[in-house]
């Protein structure tokens, strides 16, 4: 589930490196070559919204196993594509299973581990994504680890009973653990 989530959001930011490169091999403007990026992008954003109403319809396992097997075609039709205008077609069906695979992944990961021990999981899914080349946090490899150590920790300290992460339906007992900066 993590790899899924790492490999769309990865995948939102890897055609920008190579937008001269696209443009020269497809015969196509820079203008129109972004499309390819932004079209996912938007398509992404567009599927995201869906993803819910979908789950409760097929299930959020078979839906997210749909996303990947979609994300996975997509992506290889994508190395196939011949025109600019087939990529960013196909760019957008892309992006359409991309937004299906984070939500999908986290609401099965919740149903696999349940309420009380739901953080932690989503802490390894977020780190997944925010392992990715570009995105926000930018610090790489075991950094962020501890950036995720330093916000329980920054919790935990004001809020040492708890009561923000209750309400959030987090025990924050399963947290707890020696400071980082012991």
């Amino acid at each position: 589930i993590a790899f899924g989530a790492f490999m769309s959001g990865l995948d939102a930011s890897i055609v920008n490196v190579g937008l001269e490169t696209i443009a020269r091999d497809l015969n196509a403007s820079i203008g129109t070559t972004q499309w390819a990026a932004n079209g996912y992008l938007i398509a992404l954003a567009v599927s995201l919204p869906v993803c819910g109403w979908l789950g409760r319809r097929v299930g959020v396992g078979r839906l997210w196993l749909v996303a990947l097997a979609g994300f996975t075609v997509t992506s290889g039709l994508c190395a196939l594509a011949g025109t600019i205008h087939q990529l960013i077609g196909l760019r957008v069906l892309q992006g359409l299973t991309a937004g299906l695979l984070i939500p999908a992944g986290q609401t099965v990961i919740g149903q696999a581990v349940g309420s009380r021990r739901l953080g932690g999981r989503h802490a390894l899914v977020v780190l997944a994504m925010d392992d990715q080349p570009g995105s926000p946090a930018g610090l790489g490899g075991g950094d962020e680890v501890q950036l995720v150590a330093v916000r329980l920790e920054v919790v935990e300290q004001a809020d040492p009973q708890g009561q923000l992460l209750a309400g959030a339906g987090i025990d924050h007992r399963q947290l707890s653990r020696p400071s980082p900066f012991s």
